[in-house]
């Protein structure tokens, strides 16, 4: 249903932008090729914003697993006794519960929790979870205090996703003016052409008219990708 949304997604904004720039069918047919690379686009927004909700997910759930450590227990008990409270208080539907129950299940077979966790944080991409894995697995290999160890890891890995998060807060009110920016030039032709009909009419349908569209639309186009660049977020 989600992929359906992002090609219909993708058609009306052909069509917006085949009749805003050429008024034309051709121009809109023309357009259409460039909804395959839309939704490629959308796609991997899509899998951002869930690899972030991962990783603020994953935050809390050091959170957890680091006060069931503080009480003693292993590491291997502490994912399995937060795994059921934790989950209720996130919400199973959370992108990172699956993960979860994959590392808990692993380790009622008596798998390495090291291996769990590194497998996991390669499938899912995220380096906070993979960079936990191998503090894990060299505090274990050396031995050691394990749990003031992972303790002094966990703050530390929470302190640097608590970063991204306060950056992440700074630019949402850019985001949302980026986005206003992105509509507003279509607000604009739809005014003037309402108000002034046939204003335009000499933008259209001739070559000369046709060359400074496409250029208009190339910088638009430019302009709508550099704000987006400018305001993500790497994790």
């Amino acid at each position: 249903m989600r992929r359906l949304s992002w090609l219909l997604e993708g058609v009306v904004i052909a069509g917006a932008l085949g009749y805003f720039f050429y008024r034309s069918v051709i121009g809109f047919m023309v357009l259409l090729l460039a909804v395959p690379p839309l939704y490629l686009w959308q796609q991997r927004e899509y899998l951002e914003n869930v690899r972030m909700q991962i990783t603020l997910g994953f935050k809390e759930w050091l959170v957890y697993l680091k006060s069931e450590l503080q009480a003693g227990y292993s590491p291997e008990q502490a994912v399995l006794r937060v795994q059921i409270p934790f989950c209720s208080y996130i919400g199973e539907k959370h992108p990172l519960c699956p993960g979860l129950y994959k590392i808990s299940a692993g380790l009622k077979l008596h798998q390495p929790l090291e291996r769990l966790l590194a497998e996991y944080g390669a499938d899912s991409g995220i380096s906070y979870i993979a960079g936990f894995a191998r503090t894990f697995a060299i505090v274990k290999q050396r031995g050691g205090s394990m749990s003031e160890t992972l303790d002094g890891s966990i703050r530390l890995i929470c302190e640097r996703i608590e970063t991204v998060q306060e950056i992440e807060s700074v630019i949402s009110a850019k985001k949302l003016e980026h986005k206003f920016m992105c509509i507003i030039p279509f607000g604009i032709l739809l005014f003037v052409g309402r108000t002034a009909p046939g204003y335009f009419d000499t933008l259209y349908h001739n070559l000369t008219g046709i060359a400074v569209m496409t250029g208009a639309l190339a910088v638009y186009l430019f302009s709508v990708v550099l704000g987006e660049r400018m305001t993500k977020v790497d994790l």
